[in-house]
């Protein structure tokens, strides 16, 4: 009888609707027939999609050499406190 009382319990016990004999088959397959790691990273999909379409609409900045200065604005260049003497 006393080893019975166990097998007698497991038909009451039941975890988030299985009842024991499906909770210990899928803990057995999820631990030992199929283990892997898990690999969690936030991704938010709203921020890639902007980020993504942002690539699609403008593309990249073309280098524009350097324009020389104009004897003009070669002039204009000193602090004002020199223009005033």
């Amino acid at each position: 009888m006393v080893g019975a009382a166990p097998f007698a319990l497991m038909g009451f016990f039941r975890y988030q609707g299985l009842p024991l004999e499906r909770v210990l088959f899928a803990w057995f397959r999820s631990q030992l027939v199929y283990p892997r790691r898990m690999h969690l990273r936030a991704k938010n999909e709203r921020i890639a999609a902007m980020r993504a379409q942002r690539k699609r609409r403008r593309p990249a900045p073309k280098k524009t050499p350097k324009q020389k200065k104009t004897a003009k604005q070669r002039k204009n260049t000193g602090t004002k406190e020199a223009a005033h003497d």
